[in-house]
């Protein structure tokens, strides 16, 4: 493992201040609008996934992982698409089932996604011509892509080259712990009204009749698991959360990856961090900052976020 030093440093006092560091991109941030091209690719089970290309005809591609209940449309998804196509990266964002605007057939709410997210890199892979092919992960979607090359181990393609992921939730029986923390009721609360808002959407392909006021009765996510989502699993809530968790697959990624944490994350916490796994592997790159919230890092230099800067400076080296 290589550790570094961060350079960040908060443009004002302020965002010190980890929940002002991780909501002022969603609250007033402009974006310029990603014009996509849509793929729908068919799924191992006879579902589908969407993808959303934003390409400038180049030779290197980045597979965008968002983050968990967001999308291609996310104000720092379309960023961080901008500053990779300004750079001249083809990008394609892969949207989780239902994420997307389009209701997938099987409700699925999936936090390591490794079933789809192998499918996505064999069309990539298999079906185009890119020689670079580069990761690049947000939070749940930082999870995923450090779950996938974990998995993956020796057995990668050589034409993919790098990753970079940012404020990974890593250990996901931590991170929901974090969640249910009183300072985080608020996020806690716009999660589970995204999931129930979703599962409404998709009552007509349910097994069974559901009553809206079943929703109205969720108050954390093993409820909502417990509730809806287990009769679909066989796995406890607990076995579910280690399943699809990356933290013990750290070691065995087999090619250039970063990681950019935040000591301050209110979502991660700061004990759950790998770094015995990671000191065993000379291929991560752990920069740690005492600032950032969580997808934050707000910076106003040349418009772009300090982890956007770092992951342009990473993907070139």
């Amino acid at each position: 493992m290589v550790e570094i030093i961060s350079k960040y440093q908060v443009p004002h006092s302020i965002f010190k201040n980890p929940f002002v560091n991780t909501s002022f991109a969603r609250l007033f941030r402009p974006v310029k609008d990603v014009h996509y091209q849509r793929e729908k690719l068919p799924s191992s089970d006879g579902d589908f996934v969407d993808l959303d290309w934003s390409c400038v005809d180049s030779g290197s591609l980045v597979v965008l992982c968002h983050g968990f209940e967001s999308s291609s449309k996310r104000i720092y998804v379309q960023s961080v698409v901008n500053a990779l196509n300004a750079k001249n990266y083809d990008v394609v964002v892969f949207n989780y089932r239902g994420c997307s605007g389009d209701l997938s057939q099987t409700y699925l709410i999936e936090v390591g996604q490794q079933e789809d997210m192998d499918v996505v890199m064999e069309r990539i892979i298999n079906e185009s011509d890119y020689q670079n092919i580069h990761l690049v992960g947000y939070s749940t979607g930082g999870n995923v892509v450090l779950r996938y090359l974990g998995l993956k181990a020796g057995t990668v393609s050589e034409r993919l080259t790098s990753a970079y992921v940012v404020s990974p939730t890593l250990n996901l029986t931590t991170t929901i712990a974090e969640l249910h923390e009183p300072k985080n009721r608020v996020y806690l609360f716009g999660f589970l009204l995204m999931l129930c808002k979703r599962l409404w959407q998709f009552r007509y392909n349910l097994p069974y009749d559901l009553d809206i006021f079943d929703l109205f009765k969720v108050r954390s996510f093993p409820d909502f698991f417990e509730r809806f989502q287990k009769q679909y699993e066989k796995k406890t809530f607990a076995e579910y959360l280690e399943w699809n968790s990356s933290h013990e697959l750290i070691k065995d990624i087999a090619i250039p990856t970063a990681i950019l944490l935040a000591k301050d994350d209110p979502f991660v916490d700061y004990d759950s961090y790998p770094f015995e796994a990671a000191t065993k592997n000379d291929n991560i790159t752990l920069e740690l900052s005492d600032y950032g919230g969580h997808v934050g890092f707000v910076d106003f230099d040349d418009g772009l976020f300090y982890s956007e800067s770092r992951m342009l400076e990473y993907l070139a080296a």
